[in-house]
């Protein structure tokens, strides 16, 4: 029997275990890849650590291990499809891995990994097998003679035991340890054929533990050569090894599951089930916790990258709790039972909690409509398939649930699946490139691009001065002359430049080029590739012919001057967007991670993930906090270092962006005595060299533009200034409207006695409410009389009911007729009454539009209310249905009321005609409008 233990203290021993044998711990990464652009987040436990293995190790590393979030949902390493559908697949999990560098190699692995399986967790060695390639005949010898395994249970492959990081680079040899979860005795048939069961998708072996024996480089041409550094990364799923140890039939019966299970079948109401009628219970569970995590990693929803991925993962979280009855929104109430399962392990879920709680909220809410919508519509259409004995969904109904409804096309193809039929992904992908097309051709435009003229001699293009230039002698490189919307342009590359290029939110420069022959001015500065160009207008020439360009040495050489009060306001800007960034991470928390940003001469504006709009006291505190960190006149530092140790110094960076191995970090405030500095990050911008260069901060706005995501805009230095004193006169200009001062009310000790304008504003406010609840009861009067009059003129039928028919075009004209159908419909309701009403006032902008002697129009308005005794036998939608189109009109509605209009050319005496018309039908053997005969 194997000794029971929780899902923290397997995570826990493994730890200690190795810490034991002098390895160190440190914590998971994030799961976002942050310095991979290779992929989008962290799939194996050994991904954060891959600089180490290709011998960037400044912190001379010889032994870690640690248990790293992992998220598997894309590329190559994608089990969202398998999820919930097997016992042991999951989109997020925990590693457990231990490493060497240079250090302990094959037999140290075997004997540690076989003593930590065998004595710490007590699996029965009856039930182990182990895996070695078959020319690896090294480390079968090792584990045959390091550990007491049965030699039948070491089995031989192929390509399964072979590791590679890529088509090109580090690889090696690797072995496992798998369990057979059923026993049988040595020499039993089961172990003479185990090869087809390991390493297979037979549920009774499990994969435990991989050592992975990294002692080769490939090269690109395929062949392989020894590593002068051979280092070990082992990796142990948590997920299997807490279903072996916890004697669980799979991961989802486990402690790391089983609380969020029962809180899905406590709001449910629908019981787990180990088989297929479980398959939504398993993945609403394993989905929570993956979008979870990413959220806690500072990940929002978004319509692509990392955002776009989680998104799909909650929708497809969504689409199963629909199948369970769940009224969405609903995850959310299942997080508190996630953090029963890894708060202890990951506080940032603990801290995060009501940020993720409301971003998941947020998201449900806005998928819940289109999930009713589209599963109706999807099952509508694979019903037609069904019954016209298709086996495919036609890919342009796949394309119209995702162009219409925003539907994902993962999901359509698996709720296909589930009713048999597969998706036509061709006419899928038709469809949506015939629409890319379409739009394509709807926005196409000319460009002109011209030839590049190369000066040669000239040096190599494009080397940036400006960090401490604002002018400098440039020799031009290659130019081209171009015909554009402003006329003839010019673009110019020079062999150096102090004209900043357009680049990480920073707006390039502008300025001027000027030599012995003309001065063009620069009207744009942006980088392709390597080549910083700058795009300029001819605005003199003194030799006549200087715009044809014929004589290359006209502009051979050029003094370059950049606009400075231009370079200096972005450089305000650019830096305030730091201290913007460091001051929301400081109030509202670290989950704040920036989306994009932008910075010119006028403003900033700042993206960033937050899942609900920022109070006013919040703006008030982020404000106030940037400029206080202005007053302190902080001191800017920008140094150059190699990527690697710019991040381990905690520099942040984007981790969508692509950065070189060296790069520049910007600090703002000395770190001192372990203090941690007002600002750092990596930025390849202008800045200013001190914060009290940015004179003064205000934000302009905040707004959402998009789940998830914020934008503040904002002003700093005398841009900030100027918009102040436009408030202020703004202010001045409505005190004089208001007939107020602002020294004035100084007596008064309302709310609003300090705000005179306010003040002012609160009083005609008050008036306000009081004239419109006056015109509401004066209104209500004119009801009450209108209603006691059309009832003293109703006439009593034979029928035994009242008949009202009344004419009240003058009500119409004093705007009652908005409210007057409501309670005209419940003030009859006591009685017994059949009720049309009707009201003619001229056609609205006729006497405008008209021709001389044309006969004047006039709109008819029929309102009809019966009362609710009378609606079994008369129809009041039916009424007006029957009387509309004798004045060409339309209308209809419920029994109890209704209401139509009509446009007719001549105003005879409607009344009669309608009264007659009602009393001729009431003697009708079966009357159009009536509910029966």
């Amino acid at each position: 029997m194997i000794p029971f233990m929780t899902a923290h203290q397997i995570r826990q021993t493994f730890l200690d275990f190795y810490h034991h044998h002098h390895h160190e711990i440190i914590p998971s990464a994030p799961i976002i890849a942050h310095d991979d652009p290779t992929t989008l987040f962290v799939n194996s436990g050994m991904m954060p650590l891959k600089g180490l293995f290709l011998g960037q190790n400044p912190q001379g590393y010889k032994r870690l291990c640690n248990v790293q979030k992992v998220l598997r949902v894309s590329g190559k390493h994608n089990d969202l499809d398998e999820v919930g559908r097997d016992d042991y697949h999951h989109t997020f999990f925990e590693m457990l891995g231990h490493w060497s560098f240079g250090d302990y190699f094959k037999k140290a692995t075997i004997r540690w990994g076989w003593e930590l399986l065998t004595k710490v967790y007590q699996l029965p060695k009856d039930h182990l097998f182990v895996t070695v390639h078959h020319q690896d005949l090294e480390t079968r010898t090792l584990w045959l003679h390091e550990t007491d395994v049965h030699p039948s249970h070491v089995l031989n492959f192929t390509d399964e035991n072979f590791w590679a990081m890529g088509p090109v680079g580090p690889c090696g040899f690797c072995s496992e340890v798998h369990i057979d979860k059923q026993f049988a005795p040595p020499g039993d048939q089961t172990y003479r054929s185990a090869t087809h069961g390991v390493n297979s998708d037979h549920g009774r072996f499990i994969e435990l533990i991989n050592f992975v024996f990294m002692d080769s480089t490939r090269h690109e041409d395929g062949s392989i050569s020894p590593l002068k550094q051979k280092s070990i990364d082992t990796g142990a799923g948590l997920e299997r090894l807490c279903s072996v140890i916890q004697n669980a039939p799979s991961a989802y019966e486990t402690d790391l599951f089983s609380p969020i299970i029962s809180k899905i079948v406590q709001l449910s109401g629908v019981p787990y089930d180990a088989g297929s009628a479980g398959t939504p219970h398993r993945i609403i569970a394993d989905h929570l916790r993956a979008v979870s995590m990413g959220l806690a990693d500072g990940v929002s929803f978004d319509a692509d990258g990392r955002g776009y991925v989680l998104r799909r993962i909650l929708r497809r979280a969504q689409r199963y709790s629909y199948d369970l009855g769940l009224d969405c929104p609903c995850l959310a109430e299942l997080y508190d039972s996630l953090l029963t399962t890894l708060g202890e392990a990951y506080p940032e879920l603990q801290t995060h909690s009501e940020l993720i709680k409301a971003a998941i909220t947020a998201e449900e809410t806005k998928f819940a409509k289109t999930l009713t919508t589209s599963l109706h519509r999807l099952r509508e259409q694979i019903n037609t398939c069904l019954d016209a004995g298709q086996d495919t969904l036609p890919g342009d109904v796949a394309f119209q649930l995702h162009d219409t409804y925003g539907f994902p096309m993962d999901l359509t193809r698996q709720v296909a699946a589930e009713h048999g039929l597969k998706c036509d992904e061709a006419g899928f992908a038709q469809a949506m490139k015939s629409q890319q097309e379409r739009a394509k051709s709807s926005h196409k435009f000319h460009q002109n691009h011209g030839d590049w003229h190369e000066l040669k001699g000239h040096g190599s293009d494009s080397r940036f001065c400006g960090y401490t230039h604002l002018s400098a002698r440039v020799k031009t490189t290659r130019f081209r002359r171009l015909a554009s919307e402003e006329g003839v342009v010019y673009e110019f590359v020079f062999d150096q430049t102090p004209f900043y290029p357009t680049s990480g939110g920073q707006l390039g420069d502008r300025g001027s080029l000027t030599n012995a022959h003309g001065t063009f001015e620069v009207t744009s500065t942006t980088k392709q590739a390597e080549r910083i160009i700058h795009r300029c207008q001819l605005t003199s020439a003194g030799g006549g012919h200087f715009h044809k360009l014929h004589d290359v040495d006209l502009i051979r050489s050029f003094v370059a001057q950049v606009d400075v009060p231009r370079r200096e306001a972005t450089m305000r800007h650019h830096s305030a967007t730091h201290l913007l960034h460091s001051g929301l991470r400081q109030l509202l928390g670290d989950h704040i991670t920036q989306r994009g940003a932008y910075c010119d001469h006028e403003g900033l504006r700042f993206d960033f993930s937050h899942p609900q709009a920022l109070t006013a006291a919040e703006l008030t505190a982020i404000e106030t906090w940037v400029n206080t960190m202005i007053l302190a006149a902080h001191p800017v530092d920008i140094t150059t270092m190699d990527f690697q140790t710019a991040t381990a110094e905690g520099a942040l960076h984007l981790s969508t962006e692509a950065y070189a191995a060296t790069v520049r970090v910007l600090t703002m405030g000395a770190e001192v005595d372990g203090a941690s500095a007002v600002s750092k990050e990596l930025c390849g911008g202008t800045h200013v060299q001190c914060t009290a260069e940015i004179g003064l901060f205000v934000i302009t706005s905040d707004s959402s533009i998009a789940s998830g995501t914020r934008r503040i805009t904002a002003l700093a230095g005398e841009a900030a200034r100027l918009w102040y004193n436009h408030q202020r006169t703004e202010l001045i200009r409505t005190n004089h409207l208001l007939s107020t001062s602002a020294a004035g009310q100084a007596e008064d000790k309302a709310t609003y006695a300090d705000y005179p304008t306010a003040h002012k504003v609160y009083h005609l406010k008050q008036e306000l409410t009081e004239l419109r609840r006056a015109a509401s009861e004066l209104q209500l009067l004119k009801l009450q009389a209108l209603m006691a009059e059309l009832m003293a003129a109703k006439i009593t039928t034979p029928h035994g009911f009242d008949l009202i028919c009344a004419d009240i075009s003058a009500q119409l004209t004093s705007g009652l007729s908005n409210s007057f159908l409501d309670a005209w419909s419940q003030h009859i309701t006591a009685h017994q009454v059949v009720s049309v009403l009707w009201g003619v006032e001229p056609t609205p902008g006729e006497e405008e539009d008209k021709e001389e002697d044309a006969p004047a129009t006039y709109n008819i308005k029929f309102f009809s209310a019966i009362s609710k005794a009378l609606q079994p036998q008369w129809h009041a939608g039916k009424l007006i249905q029957h009387l509309a189109p004798q004045w060409q009109g339309s209308g209809g509605g419920r029994p109890g009321r209704a209401q139509g209009g009509a446009r007719t050319v001549n105003l005879p005496d409607q009344g009669q005609h309608i009264h007659a018309e009602i009393m001729r039908q009431l003697d009708h053997p079966q009357p159009p409008y009536a509910t029966k005969a």
